[in-house]
């Protein structure tokens, strides 16, 4: 096990779009994002060497409407006025839309690492973000937000049943190659997919992008920072240490 010194160099601070237009073209969604408010940035800085911008957080006002918002905060933005709730929303909410690492920087933590700064300085009562791949990627979850998911229907609680009984997890869908299949679970695969025809890894492809990339939803609200401040020995054990 070796310790991973990247940190060392790392700084987290108050950056710009520039710094975002930098790393967008890693990013899954193209555009840029709407109602921009903030922007962190983590740079590399070693001593007598060329620096770069290794990660990036936008935040931006959030969209008038979100059932899951609603769901974490039921009633709070509906039942009134609507200019009246959209003025409560933006002035108590603020969205992380976009946050961005570069691929050499990936799996040191750094993820993590800008959404907790970001509800550190945080500038309003509650931050939320949706992420599309929040079941693979649980980094708000890590850094302290609540998630939300949206309850899975009856075909994909059979499929996850279908899974347990074969002693898998959905995020196991990831690695095709690493699934045993059997034929009650190529069954359950064609029947959730609804693909009669296909070998094993395009059925498990067609299930992981059904079955994972439901959006989850993260709120995070002012008074939680204590019960991410308990986790920062742990979490800063895992993030300096790379296999």
């Amino acid at each position: 096990m070796a310790v991973c010194t990247v940190w060392n160099d790392l700084r987290i601070g108050v950056g710009d779009l520039a710094d975002y237009h930098g790393l967008s073209a890693f990013h899954y969604r193209s555009g840029r994002p709407r109602a921009v408010m903030r922007v962190l940035v983590a740079r590399y800085e070693p001593a007598g060497g060329a620096g770069c911008v290794a990660g990036v957080l936008v935040e931006s006002l959030p969209a008038l409407c979100c059932s899951l918002r609603h769901a974490a905060l039921p009633g709070r933005y509906v039942g009134g006025d609507r200019a009246l709730l959209a003025a409560r929303l933006n002035s108590e909410m603020r969205t992380i839309s976009r946050v961005i690492v570069h691929p050499v920087f990936r799996s040191v933590g750094l993820a993590r690492a800008l959404v907790r700064e970001a509800l550190a300085t945080a500038q309003t009562p509650y931050v939320e973000a949706l992420a599309a791949m929040g079941r693979v990627h649980p980094f708000f979850a890590q850094a302290g937000m609540q998630s939300y998911d949206r309850p899975a229907d009856a075909g994909a609680q059979r499929l996850m049943a279908a899974l347990e009984h074969e002693g898998l997890r959905p995020i196991d869908l990831v690695d095709a190659g690493r699934i045993g299949v059997t034929l009650l679970l190529v069954r359950e695969l064609q029947r959730f997919t609804r693909l009669q025809t296909g070998d094993a890894p395009t059925l498990i492809c067609a299930a992981r992008k059904r079955l994972l990339s439901q959006p989850v939803y993260y709120l995070w609200r002012r008074g939680d920072d204590a019960r991410t401040t308990m986790r920062d020995d742990e979490d800063k054990l895992a993030t300096n240490e790379h296999e």
